[in-house]
């Protein structure tokens, strides 16, 4: 919003069209859901006619302007501590998506995705958070660490030079996820400016907040939540929630719900985000979905919608609406 109004744009207006109380970022307790925040951010993007306005807001040189999360990150003795303190405190700030950090061989990963998988429509927003997991590296190595590789989850939009321009290195599309991709040589290195007591004092400081606004949900929500995270078998979902399988189907039965049909609403929901943010075939999304063959998720697609998933991606109302 701060950034927004710096250019003289109409904010209040953004806001009042997404339905967000216009003074609610001013109270300490406020919330606006992910969805509502992601449909703003698309708005924002489009009012102002700037396409990649997630780049151009993910571009910050000091996080710690961001408040305790941007402090926490820069205090840390390490970068891996750094990304390890973020991903462990993200949930305290903003709700249902996920920002992790994988050490394999000779790389790290970082990795953001929105967990819940109805909200088809969410450039802006993985824009941004990429590129600000980039600034948030840049800023604490001094500018020693650069990506080797980007991946974003939605198609191109617009010159590919504008992206590889940003990043400065190759950039890959209608991926299964969003991450950065780094040489791994630099994360473990110690940081001289770290103030360990300082991050050991907000990361409880977020950890109790956590813990006093945690409350419970029901077993489908989690499932829901776990299966849009990227979790697809009975047993993994399973040992995420602590239980066997034949508990997770008895406690779902229990609920009027059956993994079978959890699975199936949640992957219809990924075919129709990756139909309208990405360009790839129909027969590559059926693989990616777990189908065999294309005629059989077209069966299933149709079954669901009421419409096959050529017509789907045709269909103009059907945009809209997402």
């Amino acid at each position: 919003m701060d950034w927004l109004r710096a250019r003289d744009v109409k904010v209040d207006v953004l806001l009042d069209a997404s339905g967000i109380v216009p003074h609610l970022h001013e109270e300490t307790q406020g919330f606006v859901p992910l969805a509502t925040y992601v449909a703003f951010f698309e708005r924002a993007a489009e009012a102002t006619g700037i396409q990649h306005l997630g780049l151009r807001i993910g571009k910050i040189e000091d996080p710690a302007n961001l408040g305790l999360m941007g402090t926490l990150f820069m205090s840390a003795p390490s970068l891996v501590d750094a990304l390890n303190y973020f991903t462990q405190h993200l949930h305290v700030m903003q709700e249902s998506t996920l920002n992790r950090l994988t050490l394999c061989g000779d790389t790290a990963e970082i990795e953001y995705r929105v967990l819940d998988a109805s909200i088809l429509t969410r450039r802006q927003d993985a824009e941004f958070s990429i590129a600000a997991n980039a600034s948030f590296v840049d800023a604490f190595s001094g500018g020693r660490l650069r990506p080797r590789e980007v991946h974003l989850e939605h198609s191109c939009h617009g010159p590919y030079a504008d992206y590889q321009n940003y990043f400065r290195c190759d950039v890959f599309f209608d991926q299964p996820t969003n991450r950065l991709i780094y040489d791994r040589e630099g994360f473990n290195r110690r940081n001289p400016a770290s103030r360990p007591m300082l991050a050991e004092l907000i990361a409880e400081h977020l950890a109790r907040s956590s813990r006093n606004e945690e409350t419970l949900c029901d077993l489908t929500g989690r499932v829901q939540m776990l299966l849009g995270g990227g979790l697809s078998r009975e047993a993994d979902v399973a040992e995420e929630l602590r239980m066997s399988v034949s508990t997770l189907f008895r406690r779902l039965k229990a609920e009027g719900q059956s993994f079978r049909q959890l699975a199936l609403e949640e992957r219809m929901v990924r075919a129709r985000r990756m139909l309208l943010a990405t360009d790839r075939p129909i027969v590559d999304i059926a693989l990616m979905l777990g189908y065999s063959e294309s005629s059989s998720f077209t069966r299933a697609f149709r079954k669901v919608t009421g419409m096959t998933p050529n017509m789907y991606r045709r269909h103009p109302s059907q945009r809209m609406s997402a």
